[in-house]
């Protein structure tokens, strides 16, 4: 169980995702080169997967939002968030920082009341553990359908 004084989070608004507000920014950012150090199309230049999918990630976030999870008291210092997965919209991603922050409930957290789908794969084993032990189920053709 989490410790409920670990973070605190907050919802992105519409208004912060056209502003690209500093939460977006670190959002892409973070969400970006997490993806570049396991994305599936190794044949792409990486140009065009930062320029793409950035453009991605700004219509996923503009339709579906973001949670992010902060230190306590300090809104400015997140340490991580998740995109979609409420219902009906698949989950997106989540990610948490590296450091002291894993292994601690956060993502878990932030995954709770949401799935059952998810567009994304990670590259590393025991995340796919993890997800398939919360019951989200792959399907990379539910970023195509309308929610």
């Amino acid at each position: 169980m989490t410790d409920p004084t670990l973070y605190e989070s907050f919802e992105l608004t519409r208004r912060d995702v056209r502003e690209i507000t500093q939460p977006v920014r670190w959002i892409i950012n973070a969400w970006l080169k997490s993806g570049a150090r396991a994305r599936p199309f190794p044949a792409m230049s990486a140009q065009r997967y930062y320029s793409d999918h950035r453009e991605l990630l700004l219509r996923l976030l503009g339709k579906h939002g973001a949670t992010i999870a902060h230190v306590p008291g300090e809104p400015d210092l997140y340490i991580g968030f998740v995109c979609g997965g409420l219902e009906p919209a698949p989950l997106h991603y989540v990610y948490v920082k590296q450091s002291a922050w894993r292994r601690l409930g956060v993502g878990t957290a932030l995954l709770r009341e949401r799935g059952p789908d998810r567009t994304h794969r990670s590259d590393k084993p025991w995340t796919e553990e993890w997800l398939d032990r919360l019951g989200f189920d792959w399907s990379p053709y539910k970023l195509t359908e309308p929610s």
